[in-house]
């Protein structure tokens, strides 16, 4: 099973997000291979292949301008076999190699966000399994997808959105958005982390392009990444606070 890290910095002052994996990454994934693909819109490609080369990942690789859809859509149809993705901006604090619960019949597993309003996007964000950390299972995923399709008349009248991207439409005047992935576990579903497998881990929320997300939220947030990031310990158990922040933007509640 392989680990595959797209790194991506759009800004300066975010590298530090960019680089931050790869100093727990080894706690995480202690024997697994590892392979970096450096997103050529970077700038600091020399900081990257560094702090890469110093936990000595299996392979970097140069690729071409991609976003992270894009990118998770292409590793699907490369592989056969399950791999794993991860963020850069997250901080390993147990080893998640001897996870057992995923199986064949496992098409998807991450850590489940639930529907919330968001005030960055102005939208009505679906639920999902969140890709900064996920187990992917490739010919399941496939299989499970094109089950769901054999359902449904193939015309050229009902197309179908594409399952890894984006997407936002409206409902009565609501923008609904499916974030990397939604559509595709809300067509098929999957595994969501358990608490303990969440604890084993703290991921920044747009750690990487936070200069665009954080000046919608509470200024005090800015303050705890800063705090979080000179003291990793202390993002451990910080996904309950992020999730109880989530729920405290469901529709049922701002609408």
């Amino acid at each position: 099973m392989k680990v595959y890290i797209l790194a991506t910095c759009n800004n300066e002052l975010l590298l530090p997000y960019t680089l931050l994996v790869f100093k727990t990454l080894r706690i995480g994934f202690p024997t697994t291979q590892i392979e970096v693909h450096i997103n050529s819109i970077n700038s600091w490609t020399n900081d990257i292949v560094e702090v890469a080369n110093s936990i000595n990942v299996t392979t970097i690789t140069f690729i071409d301008r991609t976003i992270h859809h894009q990118w998770i859509e292409s590793l699907v149809n490369v592989n056969e076999e399950p791999f794993w993705i991860c963020d850069t901006d997250i901080i390993f604090y147990k080893s998640i190699e001897d996870w057992s619960e995923f199986n064949a019949d496992i098409p998807l597993a991450g850590a489940f966000i639930p529907e919330f309003c968001c005030p960055f996007l102005k939208t009505l964000t679906q639920g999902r399994l969140h890709t900064s950390l996920m187990y992917i299972n490739p010919r399941e995923l496939l299989r499970c997808y094109n089950l769901y399709l054999s359902f449904q008349p193939k015309t050229v009248f009902n197309p179908h959105a594409n399952p890894f991207y984006p997407l936002v439409f409206p409902i009565l005047g609501i923008p609904l958005f499916y974030d990397t992935l939604s559509v595709m576990y809300n067509a098929i579903g999957g595994f969501k982390f358990t608490p303990e497998q969440q604890d084993c881990y703290f991921h920044f929320h747009f750690g990487t392009i936070s200069d665009l997300i954080l000046p919608h939220l509470n200024p005090i947030e800015g303050n705890t990444r800063e705090a979080i990031l000179k003291q990793p310990e202390l993002g451990k158990g910080v996904w309950k606070k992020q999730l109880d922040w989530l729920n405290s933007r469901h529709p049922s509640k701002i609408l």
